[in-house]
């Protein structure tokens, strides 16, 4: 005796593939965008602006690590400078009591630092 072969049960395949698409182009965008912003997040606070702390902070890094000026306070830089390439600005920083300066140029339009050597290295 043959039982009859049960019918597959059909499910909207209009949601799977919409399911699918979606999670397909988000997980592009989050692939493309979340190493993006995060490059891009580190140094900018919007899309107009390098994050003024963030530039303080690459500053003494570099004036500590790079000059071996490891008594350096107070790094202060402009706000609302722009990441466009050429685009250079002063920051200034305490050391041994005394306010110097450090010359800081846009290398790329995607946010590099150049940072010039010290005024007065000491």
């Amino acid at each position: 005796m043959q039982q009859p072969s049960p019918e597959p049960q059909q499910k909207p395949k209009k949601s799977r593939r919409a399911l699918a698409a979606a999670l397909i182009t988000g997980g592009a965008v989050a692939v493309i965008a979340v190493p993006l912003g995060m490059a891009l997040g580190w140094f900018m606070q919007t899309n107009q602006y390098f994050d003024q702390a963030a530039v303080e902070a690459q500053v003494e890094q570099v004036l500590g690590e790079d000059y071996g000026l490891a008594e350096v306070s107070e790094v202060s830089c402009p706000a609302e400078v722009k990441p466009e390439q050429g685009t250079s600005f002063e920051c200034t920083y305490v050391l041994n009591d005394s306010t110097q300066s450090v010359p800081v140029t846009v290398g790329s339009d995607d946010g590099q630092l150049l940072i010039g050597s010290p005024a007065d290295e000491q």
